[in-house]
């Protein structure tokens, strides 16, 4: 026999994901009786309000028998044998009767029974094996060690598979096909219907001056973050996806190697195959259909250093939202990345395929435009995004007062930061080129070198290169600069005590982007 156990306790769902041996299970009161060392059990993450992503998460087995009653609840230990990447919900099961009401796995036509663990037959795990099989192939080798070939090899098999036709992706109706299981649930045709999207999805640009923590404050403000950096080099099959070689392996016997956690691998025989491998944009949007009642979020870093125009290709017309934060506009999307979402689960099986930003996500940029050699925004581009200014403010930074050397004193980082920053003021210089709190860390401050490799490189190549003279003293060359710093001398032409008191809100931002 197998069981389905379920979770929320944070302290077992670490130990789970972390894989570790004997993951202690509790509050268990069905079956004590029955279980078997060595018995499959499906392991599934739970709970309200938690921080991990709940569903079905992998595949264990009883490495103990029932221990420690108290009343009717006992524990049990298990070995994890098999963790997906994501847990698989209910929603992404609703393509496959087979699973429907298999207790904390499909979706529900009657009410789940809320005991822990619950038992699962044969039959039903098949469906979930092809479900998984569907999701990504490649986990055929780990699940055959666990359920052997002739149980793969029947699950990958013709299976029952609910279809259903979309007359526009967007489109709230849907016609299903005549199945028995349609007839006959209702609350079925109920879940299946496009759920809900939390709102509030938007399109935001935080620019500043460099070091102003802008990475950081997006990291604060947003959770579920997929997280991508855009470069020169970076294009639309970077950013969206496209089809690319990938190393299949033909088993050779023999040849089986075991890492220091148990795992098994075989060296084989490489073949390429070539697969289509999602870029971030489409990583977080099937995360966002898949879970509508989630907010996730794409954080793109550094978006002015790509051509943005070329990266975002035709994904630039859904920028526009309306009031709830989904696209205003659809666009018929390519075959390639139509079949990759259906295999995902996302479209159809057959129907029209066009596609949307919906409410749920978010699409957040940093950009700093004093950088070198970055690419201008066009207008049309700027009008589908919100930007907001983060100023610069030395005193909130927690190592304001981390002292360094400077000539022959004692000064505090916030100190320096405020005279340099007031002498570019003074000669117009424009504060995306100023120096932010962060553009050194508490570490960098505390080495002689980095401070001069990374905070006088920026000052004499990038902010001074045509007027050095108004910050720093007699240096002729870059050398000369460095060894009269790490002499001991003042470098700057400003006196380290003088007009320390100065506020932040006098520099104006004047950013061009």
């Amino acid at each position: 026999m197998n069981y389905t156990i379920k979770t929320s306790n944070p302290e077992t769902v670490n130990d789970i994901l972390e894989k570790k041996s004997g993951v202690e299970i509790t509050n268990l009161n069905n079956f004590p009786n029955d279980l078997k060392l060595n018995e499959t059990v499906l392991i599934v993450l739970g709970g309200d309000k938690v921080e991990w992503e709940k569903g079905f998460i992998g595949f264990g087995h009883i490495t103990t028998l029932p221990y420690d009653f108290e009343g009717r609840n006992y524990k049990v230990k298990i070995d994890v044998d098999f963790l997906l990447e994501n847990p698989m919900t209910k929603y992404d099961l609703r393509f496959y009767p087979g699973i429907f009401n298999v207790t904390f796995i499909g979706p529900m036509t009657k009410g789940e029974p809320n005991q822990a663990i619950q038992r699962i037959e044969l039959s039903n795990i098949k469906v979930l094996l092809r479900a998984i099989l569907d999701l990504d192939a490649q986990h055929e080798e780990a699940l055959t060690r666990i359920f052997g070939e002739e149980t793969m090899e029947e699950c990958k098999q013709r299976i029952e598979y609910l279809e259903t036709q979309y007359r526009s992706y967007s489109e709230k109706q849907q016609v299903m096909e005549q199945s028995d299981v349609i007839k006959e649930e209702e609350e079925v045709i109920n879940f299946l219907r496009e759920e809900e999207f939390v709102t509030g999805g938007h399109n935001l640009i935080v620019y500043g001056a460099p070091g102003t923590g802008k990475s950081y404050e997006l990291s604060q403000r947003y959770k579920n973050i997929e997280r991508v950096v855009f470069h020169p080099e970076y294009t639309y099959h970077d950013f969206v996806g496209s089809y690319k070689p990938v190393p299949l392996y033909k088993k050779i016997d023999g040849n089986i190697l075991r890492d220091s956690a148990g795992r098994e691998y075989s060296i084989g025989e490489p073949i390429i195959d070539y697969q289509f491998v999602p870029g971030p944009f489409t990583k977080v949007l099937i995360k966002a259909f898949k879970q509508p009642h989630i907010l996730h979020t794409l954080v793109i870093e550094e978006i002015n250093r790509a051509n943005t125009a070329a990266v975002f290709g035709d994904i630039f017309q859904l920028l526009d939202r309306d009031a709830n934060g989904k696209s205003e506009y659809e666009i018929e999307i390519n075959q390639d990345l139509c079949n990759y979402l259906i295999r995902q689960g996302v479209l159809p099986n057959q129907g029209s395929y066009s596609l949307f930003i919906p409410s749920n996500l978010n699409i957040v940029a940093t950009m700093n435009s004093a950088d070198q050699g970055v690419f201008p925004l066009d207008s049309a581009f700027k009008r589908r995004w919100r930007f907001e200014y983060l100023p610069i403010n030395i005193d909130d930074a927690f190592h304001a007062n981390e002292e360094i050397c400077y000539g022959d004193m004692k000064v505090t980082w916030g100190q320096l930061v405020k005279n340099i920053n007031r002498v570019l003021t003074v000669n117009g210089v424009n504060e995306d080129k100023h120096i932010g709190p962060y553009f050194l860390t508490q570490i960098d401050l505390k080495d002689q070198k980095i401070f001069s490799s990374k905070l006088l490189v920026y000052l004499w190549d990038d902010v001074l290169r045509h007027n050095r003279a108004i910050l720093f003293k007699s240096a002729r060359t870059f050398s000369e600069l460095v060894q009269s710093y790490e002499k001991g001398e003042e470098i700057f032409t400003f006196n380290i005590n003088d007009v320390l008191d100065i506020q932040e809100s006098e520099f104006v931002s004047d950013v061009e982007y």
